[in-house]
């Protein structure tokens, strides 16, 4: 293993339609596991607010247009040191496009917890080199979301 990073994921710009929450670009000689991640809203508190949304997991390779309209974070390492080959792109408001997409995965997130991913050791899902992993918001939010926080935690392989 070459490292493991986490990533600090903070949207604060209203979501009001399907984003990409994260897309997650391996290097182009490194591939990477994902460890897990957490994520949750402090926007919409009460039953009134409450929703059930999902989200996918998406792989792609080939050659995607990749999201804009989000931010750029930077990994940071929790287990060796240095920086990661991969980069990442957190709340694109305008959506990854083209390449080949498959689905890995499609997961219920009730806004009133936290969504939580922890893969076990037999299920870990890995990313080869050059190739991108998107979570999509698959239904749009009845009401407006004007802030997600959380993480996502990477190992990167040699």
């Amino acid at each position: 293993m070459a490292g493991v990073f986490t990533l600090p994921i903070h949207m604060s710009s209203a979501i009001t339609t399907q984003i990409d929450l994260m897309e997650i670009i391996a290097g182009s000689t490194t591939s990477f596991d994902i460890l897990g991640w957490e994520f949750g809203q402090s926007s919409e508190i009460g039953d009134a607010n409450e929703e059930e949304l999902f989200y996918n997991l998406i792989r792609v390779t080939g050659s995607p247009t990749t999201g804009s309209g989000g931010q750029t974070p930077t990994f940071a390492p929790t287990v060796g040191s240095g920086s990661p080959a991969t980069t990442a792109k957190t709340g694109n408001t305008v959506n990854l496009t083209g390449g080949t997409q498959v689905e890995l995965k499609s997961f219920p997130w009730n806004t009133r917890q936290n969504a939580l991913y922890v893969p076990t050791p037999d299920t870990v899902i890995r990313i080869a080199a050059g190739t991108r992993l998107v979570l999509k918001l698959a239904k749009t939010p009845a009401h407006s979301i004007t802030s997600i926080n959380g993480y996502v935690d990477i190992a990167e392989l040699e």
